[in-house]
């Protein structure tokens, strides 16, 4: 393995257990509603995109979030789950999707519940600006 492989594989791994300590066994230890979305890392500007998922798929993505982090070394992950739970009110881990672009997202409310929350979250900041 390269050296380079070594480092990525590294930081990966730390980021994994990085974000395991970010969301404490508050929402493991409860019922979690989860959703899929895109991540749009690197992008001008920070903001979410609610997207209908089409019919046929499964694990079709309903957000999609753009970030300005890059997607290196778990900077975006962390920015993602950081900027989701302040925005919806509640702790947000990814639990699946680590290392790609569509990612599994876990929270303690129900999916209507936080989607509700996640809404007015942007509205407040929009005002905010």
């Amino acid at each position: 393995m390269s050296k380079k492989s070594q480092k990525h594989h590294k930081a990966v791994k730390d980021a994994k257990r990085a974000f395991a300590l970010i969301s404490p066994g508050v929402i493991l230890g409860t019922p979690m509603g989860q959703i899929v979305l895109q991540v749009v890392p690197n992008a001008r500007v920070q903001a979410i995109e609610f997207v209908h998922p089409v019919s046929g798929m499964a694990d079709a993505p309903v957000l999609k979030a753009r970030l300005p982090e890059q997607a290196q070394d778990g900077r975006a992950n962390l920015a993602l789950t950081r900027w989701l739970s302040r925005l919806a009110g509640c702790p947000v881990q990814i639990v699946r999707g680590h290392t790609s672009r569509r990612k599994t997202i876990a929270f303690a409310p129900s999916k209507e519940e936080f989607l509700a929350a996640l809404h007015e979250g942007m509205k407040r900041e929009q005002a905010g600006r």
